[in-house]
């Protein structure tokens, strides 16, 4: 449960930096996550902490 948690904030941070719709916003980090070879998980929490 706390990945998602993590994923969720990561998501609304970008969102809100960003102004993306929040659907953007996840597949956004979903792509990049893919195009990097990182885990989702990983990757927002990179999000989060950089903040």
């Amino acid at each position: 449960m706390s990945s998602r948690v993590i994923i969720e904030q990561a998501n609304g941070m970008l969102s809100e930096r960003f102004g993306l719709a929040p659907d953007l916003a996840f597949r956004l980090l979903r792509h990049y996550a893919r195009d990097h070879n990182r885990r989702l998980t990983e990757l927002a929490g990179a999000v989060v902490a950089a903040a």
